[in-house]
């Protein structure tokens, strides 16, 4: 991971290793992150992006939802499919308690827009959202992040900025 790329978020700049930071501070109160699938609910771009590297860093089974997209019929999906949901900013246990599940390192479910129903998860790795493994040479840029978190795109635009440097 390029943990020096500097994320620029509203008004601020920072680094992933200081977004890592951030995170493991706040997450430092969740029970055994690496025994159980988890979505990340997040109220901001910054807890997004910090949910990312910690989940990566630490290669956890995990992924990432606005709170603003929970629904019981939401949360319930998640429950059935194994899924603890984990405030982004507490490090605390929200919603229903999930039905057990197999626990995948490296996972990272991607969630579907959900205009055809309730939203789904699509399971990825790292490696299968990092699509510029080809650029060996890509001048130092900025990029607009405009997809809605957790979808496939925004986790490509994520890549991006985690793995190739500048």
């Amino acid at each position: 991971m390029q943990l020096q790329n500097r994320v620029h978020i509203a008004e601020t700049t920072q680094d992933w290793a200081a977004l890592l930071q951030g995170a493991a501070r706040a997450l430092a109160a969740a029970e055994t992150l690496d025994r159980q699938r988890t979505i990340f609910v997040v109220a901001t771009a910054e807890q997004a992006l910090a949910c990312v590297v910690f989940g990566i860093h630490n290669n956890l089974d995990w992924g990432v939802i606005e709170t603003r997209r929970l629904s019981p019929e939401v949360e319930a999906r998640f429950a059935e499919s194994g899924v603890t949901l984990v405030s982004a900013a507490t490090g605390q246990r929200l919603g229903q308690v999930p039905q057990p599940a197999d626990v995948v390192p490296g996972r990272i479910c991607v969630l579907t827009s959900g205009t055809t129903g309730l939203l789904k998860l699509i399971p990825h790795s790292p490696e299968t959202l990092n699509t510029f493994d080809r650029v060996s040479d890509l001048a130092p840029n900025i990029w607009f992040l405009p997809y809605q978190i957790g979808s496939y795109a925004w986790y490509q635009m994520v890549a991006l900025g985690l793995f190739v440097p500048g």
